[in-house]
């Protein structure tokens, strides 16, 4: 049986009604007992207990007995009664809502300096990142053979010139000199070491492997793995840092400013649509079907040169830079296909057979080069498969492969996304049927990779070691707009050729002329060789051939536009969704629009980055808030106490009046509660001769051991008569009552003092006058 989940304050209000419930219930079936069990001949206390027990009981109110009966009642009684009624009723309905408006909270307790300590993550990311032990940070430059990089030597082995892949010194020394994460604590998750021909006198080094071990794409969420802090909500990213935890038992709190990277994009649509054919078996597109649909690229296409792009240190304008590629890829398009904008028209077609490359177009999501649909057109007419259709890349990057690195330029990735698949004229994603026409968007996209410090704020709700793991960890993050000081390493190589080292850097590097310097909250990746990929007989290689692992973010492009011509890159890599219904579903969603198609691009960035990349600065100490338990209420569920307060208080007040002023005494209520308890009301009324105002303890010794008990009768007159009787019937009190059934027509009638006699024994005149019977 499941466990039902309750707060504590839900608790202690179900406690207070249920006692509640059970202090009315047992006052009403105990005086059901009573009734069935005492017999009718008692002694005079023992009806003023019974009487007491009954008029004390909920059965008068329920019953609507004499005593709750208002009519020929005093006023000021009548009010007395109520009030005590309705007071009766609230102190029960606040014990029952008070309680709700406890909550427990958890509060920051006094803050302290701990030691941290590294924990390994026991997931699925902490089991395959290989060990650190031979990791080894080392840069190749040029395209082939590899190149020395700035400040590498060249040595000789064996007779010919062997490159270095060591950093040089002033480098690493340079980008090592802030207490932030410096791009030497961006590492590979997984490497191997082996030897390049040519490279470090033919010694083993360490070379960074790509892999794919975990999707989080799907997660939704901001989570903890090894190395990283994963975040696939609404602003993907990642934040690279080595987890250490303090030596807490229970729940605490502290906080880190990391190195953060997140990816910007931004989509435009061609206006070019790939459409085709399920064969009849659905296992392949029809041979021919494939065609490019014209919605307004070509016969649309503006005529007008793009402008050049005013882009600076803080903005960049993606949308301009996408649109400029789409531009300049349907120009390159119309030109392929040996159409001009006149002899176009919205809705014409062109064939294209897409089989002439190894490639994931068309049938699924993917992503390819701006000049890939003009490779295609262009491969249909001449049969020659690479053309220099090159420029619309760098028209839309704002740069040349060839261009000197500078500093001065952002990172800027663009290609073409293929939506997700749609059947043509349906919204849905579709139920498969043989020969059905599906559609897919072709956007133009842009992307930079911005970095910044963000305070990552850590909460542990429970000891963290390796084998508990981080599930325990709650974290969110925050800009810190803080002003840090940003370097960009100067290569004076082509931007193809090397990828320069960033990262923030002492001021005490300001002068530097082998950097670029500049100072602001975030800063924008350089370009390199790791985001080109280059032709090397007919393919693109996209996998590193070293280990500087503050390259993997630019990397990540080329992988998502040429990794389709590596077979294990495109296998462990797949994020088409063609696999994966919910995965696909996302994609349909997201490339609906080519507004929120930019998405799709952040959160594969996102999801390539965790895989592939840690972050290995350790934080030796902290300052650690303990976090305690602590109650807060809602005052709305104070009311009905508030209520009851303020008819108590007045009520409590004139009442002490009363008695300190000795207007009413305790020995008047004393008297005031014996002479209306029942018995000695019986006894007062039909002996007048008792001592009525005795001392209880004296009383019960004389009169109040006398027997009554109830006689029921009938009158002459049909009237049921029910009177104390010093002789009455040996029976249980319930016998008595059901003796005397009511009559057809009621004779009852309004009497006054007069008609009310003491009772006298017939007898009473045989027997000594000295004798009291009551």
């Amino acid at each position: 049986m499941p466990a039902i989940s309750i707060s504590v304050s839900e608790a202690a209000s179900i406690i207070s009604a249920a006692s509640t419930v059970l202090s009315v219930t047992f006052s009403m079936v105990v005086v059901v007992i009573l009734l069935s069990t005492i017999d009718n001949k008692n002694s005079v206390n023992s009806w003023s207990t019974i009487g007491a027990m009954i008029q004390n009981s909920p059965w008068p109110v329920i019953l609507r007995t004499d005593a709750v009966r208002s009519l020929k009642v005093q006023a000021s009684i009548n009010a007395i009664a109520k009030l005590t009624l309705i007071g009766t009723f609230l102190i029960a309905l606040t014990g029952i809502v008070t309680p709700l408006g406890l909550q427990d909270i958890i509060i920051d307790m006094d803050s302290t300096l701990q030691t941290m300590s590294y924990v390994k993550d026991n997931g699925p990311m902490g089991e395959v990142t290989s060990p650190r032990s031979k990791y080894q940070e080392n840069r190749l430059c040029g395209d082939w053979p590899s190149q020395g990089c700035p400040g590498s030597p060249v040595g000789l082995s064996g007779g010919s010139s062997s490159v270095s892949a060591q950093v040089a010194a002033n480098i690493t020394s340079t980008f090592n000199s802030t207490d932030y994460q410096s791009p030497f604590n961006i590492q590979y998750r997984r490497y191997t070491t082996q030897v390049q021909g040519g490279v470090n006198n033919n010694q083993p080094m360490t070379i960074g492997a790509l892999n794919k071990m975990q999707s989080f794409i799907l997660g939704d969420d901001l989570i903890a793995v090894e190395g990283a802090i994963v975040d696939t909500t609404n602003n993907p990213g990642i934040g690279l840092m080595q987890h250490s935890f303090p030596n807490e038992e229970g729940e605490s709190s502290w906080s880190r400013e990391i190195l953060w990277l997140e990816p910007e994009s931004a989509c435009v649509d061609t206006n070019l649509t790939v459409r085709y054919q399920i064969s009849s078996d659905l296992k392949f597109i029809t041979n021919g079907s494939t065609v490019i649909v014209d919605n307004g690229g070509i016969a649309d296409l503006t005529t007008i040169q793009p402008s050049p792009y005013k882009d600076n240190n803080t903005f960049i304008d993606l949308a301009y830079h996408a649109y400029t590629g789409a531009v300049w890829s349907n120009l390159a398009t119309m030109r392929a296909f040996n159409t001009t904008r006149n002899t176009s028209q919205i809705g014409k077609t062109y064939q294209i057979y897409p089989n002439t490359l190894t490639s994931p177009f068309p049938g699924q999501l993917g992503f390819l080069p701006l000049n890939f649909i003009p490779l295609i057109a262009n491969a249909n007419a001449t049969g020659t498969v690479w053309d220099v259709s090159n420029y619309i890349d760098a028209y839309c990057r704002g740069y040349n492969a060839t261009d000197i690195q500078d500093g001065t330029k952002p990172l800027i990735g663009c290609a073409l996304m293929l939506g997700s698949p749609r059947q043509l004229n349906s919204s849905t994603i579709p139920v498969l049927v043989a020969n059905t026409t599906f559609e897919q968007p072709i956007y133009s996209c842009a992307s930079a990779i911005r970095a910044s410090i963000q305070q990552v704020n850590f909460t542990m709700t429970q000891p963290i070691n390796n084998s508990t793991g981080f599930t325990s960890l709650k974290i969110s993050r925050q800009i810190t707009n803080t002003s840090t000081l940003w370097a960009v390493e100067k290569t004076g190589m082509n931007i193809s050729s090397a990828s320069p080292y960033w990262g923030p850097v002492d001021p005490s590097h300001t002068n530097d002329p082998n950097l670029i310097i500049g100072e602001g909250n975030f800063m924008y990746l350089p370009p390199g060789s790791s985001d080109y990929g280059y032709s090397m007989f007919g393919e693109v290689p996209v996998t590193p051939s070293d280990s500087q692992g503050c390259s993997v973010p630019g990397r990540i492009f080329s992988v998502l536009k040429y990794g389709w011509h590596d077979v294990a890159i495109s296998s462990s890599f797949d994020v088409s969704g063609k696999g994966d219904y919910n995965l696909n579903k996302l994609w349909q969603n997201l490339t609906a629009s080519p507004q929120n198609a930019s998405k799709v691009i952040k959160l594969v960035w996102t999801d390539f980055m965790a895989n592939n990349v840690i972050g290995t600065g350790f934080l030796p100490t902290a300052t650690i808030s303990p976090r305690g338990q602590s109650v807060s209420y809602n005052l709305l569920y104070a009311i009905p106490a508030f209520v009851t307060l303020a008819l108590w208080l007045p009520t409590i007040v004139f009442a002490l009046v009363l008695l300190f002023t000795k207007r009413v005494t305790l020995h008047e209520l004393k008297n005031a509660i014996n002479q209306t308890s029942i018995g000695r009301s019986v006894v007062n009324m039909i002996n007048p001769t008792s001592d009525s105002l005795a001392k209880t303890k004296k009383w019960i010794e004389n009169d109040g051991q006398s027997k009554i008990g109830i006689k029921l009768e009938r009158s002459d007159s049909g009237a049921g008569v029910a009177k104390f009787d010093y002789d009455p019937t040996e029976q249980t009190l319930h016998q008595v009552m059901q003796s005397l059934r009511p009559a057809v027509k009621s004779g009852l009638r309004s009497r006054s003092a007069k008609d009310f006699s003491p009772l006298e024994d017939v007898d009473d005149k045989a027997h000594s006058p000295d004798v009291n019977y009551f």
